[in-house]
């Protein structure tokens, strides 16, 4: 709704006008430049509190490298100790027994069979082609010799030929090969009056097993 004011001019009511000291200017302006210092001064401290968390963070990561370094080598370290120890696994696992192998070869040589040497070597089995390496194996060879005290030429042999069959025929002993051969000549001697037999035996290794 419009209202319309119709007394004259002298007497209407005039209007003060309110003036405001000027030290109210300046208390405003100092309140509003306190408010804006105190925020700064708030940031500043947070960024330099943020910063110096930060610095403690990368020193203590600085001072654990070495560890960690360390953890990394001790690692590698690990896994080739696991490595050594595999291979060695395996070769406990495929190793011959020599001392219960020449227990057992003594409890079955005849009586008058002796061996002079025993050892492993390889030899070449040939080559399946031309342009294929020989394919070596190992072998146990087994050296002795045999002394008949009887008069017939072959009593040598059958103790040699005795002395196979009982390898062949020992289950434990033969375990860890394929075959039991005679290897080379057959070289006789006399020895104090006593003929003797120079025999070689031959044990293919089972590298397969």
């Amino acid at each position: 709704m419009i209202e319309i004011n119709l007394l004259p001019v002298s007497l209407r009511e005039k209007r003060k006008r309110v003036e405001l000291p000027p030290t109210t200017f300046l208390l405003v302006g100092g309140g509003v430049l306190t408010l804006l210092l105190l925020a700064c001064l708030v940031f500043a401290t947070s960024t330099h509190l943020k910063r110096r968390n930060l610095q403690k963070a990368e020193e203590q990561l600085r001072s654990l490298q070495p560890e960690s370094d360390r953890i990394a080598q001790l690692k590698k370290e690990k896994q080739k100790l696991g490595k050594k120890m595999a291979i060695i696994e395996q070769l406990v696992d495929n190793r011959v027994l020599w001392a219960r192998k020449l227990n057992e070869l003594s409890n079955i040589i005849p009586r008058q069979v002796w061996i002079t040497s025993i050892f492993v070597e390889e030899r070449s089995l040939g080559k399946s082609s031309s342009e294929e390496k020989a394919k070596r194996e190992k072998f146990l060879a087994i050296k002795g010799i045999a002394i008949s005290k009887g008069k017939e030429e072959t009593g040598e042999l059958k103790l040699v030929g005795d002395f196979m069959d009982r390898i062949r025929n020992d289950s434990s002993f033969c375990a860890d090969f394929l075959s039991v051969e005679q290897c080379g000549s057959i070289r006789r001697d006399r020895m104090g009056g006593s003929e003797i037999m120079h025999f070689e035996l031959s044990c293919q290794f089972n590298e397969g097993k």
